[in-house]
């Protein structure tokens, strides 16, 4: 005799139960999907086979079964259920890009996003400054490369004698783009430097002090009894005192007692090489 089938609760393990893993609620027709529900496709996340083998007592008559799975997509609005993977909306780098940019640009309230911007243009600008400079001056390798410099023969009244450079010196004046030369008129030191194009490799005198272990000053500017202007301070250690000089200039009468001054002066063309850089190292 057929009987009803049972209450969806009450159902055992392998009639009338609601796949497990699915993350879907109950339905009230489950405990008659053997067959008896015309439309088992219809419901949400649920995906039938045909098929299946059946369940039915020797020598009845086969009745057509349902085997249940989890479809690929579950129900909407359905909680997600512990051990299943979750699948969640990808949006991929520029969109995450942007949304960062999006909470970065707009915390801090309108001071700091014009900060922020202000910041962002200087930066570019930096970029596009270099790009923009005319090119004032040939590359270093298409100028003759044994032009030899007319070094002068004395300084301030003395006599100048040549001394050779260092293996340190040399490997740095080999890089050069110029020529560097050490000389001395018999109590103080002078490193004479030639430069042929606008270069970063023309160092202040202090970094190079500070470089071997001295305690530099502030430099500050200094005339001489001629009224030419040097950048000067006092560099100590380990009882040794120097006072050290510097400054460079043109042959047009163009004169700078700051490095980076003369770097974006060589730069910008308002100077024309080649320039020298005197440095003049006294002991106290």
């Amino acid at each position: 005799m057929h009987t009803s089938a049972p209450h969806p609760e009450s159902a055992g393990p392998r009639r009338g139960t609601a796949p497990q893993g699915c993350g879907l609620p109950r339905h009230p027709t489950l405990g008659r999907i053997r067959g008896s529900d015309p439309h088992p496709a219809m419901w949400p996340g649920i995906r039938v086979l045909r098929g299946s083998p059946s369940s039915q007592p020797p020598g009845s008559p086969r009745q057509p079964t349902a085997r249940i799975r989890c479809s690929a997509q579950a129900a909407p609005g359905a909680p997600p259920v512990a051990g299943q993977p979750v699948h969640r909306r990808r949006t991929g780098w520029a969109s995450a890009s942007r949304d960062r940019f999006r909470d970065w640009a707009g915390a801090g309230g309108p001071p700091a996003r014009i900060t922020r911007a202000l910041f962002v243009g200087l930066v570019m600008i930096a970029g596009l400054v270099p790009a923009l400079l005319p090119a004032t001056h040939p590359p270093s390798d298409s100028r003759p490369s044994g032009e030899e410099v007319a070094w002068p023969k004395s300084f301030e009244g003395r006599r100048l004698t040549r001394l050779p450079l260092s293996a340190v010196d040399q490997r740095f004046a080999d890089r050069f783009p110029g020529q560097i030369r050490r000389f001395t008129d018999g109590r103080r030191i002078i490193i004479a430097r030639s430069v042929q194009e606008p270069t970063r490799m023309l160092h202040p005198a202090s970094v190079c002090f500070r470089g071997l272990g001295y305690h530099v000053e502030v430099p500050s500017a200094v005339k001489d009894g001629k009224g030419t202007t040097w950048s000067c301070f006092d560099a100590t250690r380990d009882g040794e005192h120097y006072q050290v000089c510097e400054r460079i200039y043109d042959l047009r009468g163009g004169a700078w007692t700051d490095v980076s001054s003369w770097y974006w002066a060589a730069l910008l063309g308002r100077t024309e090489r080649p320039w020298y850089a005197l440095t003049v190292v006294s002991q106290r």
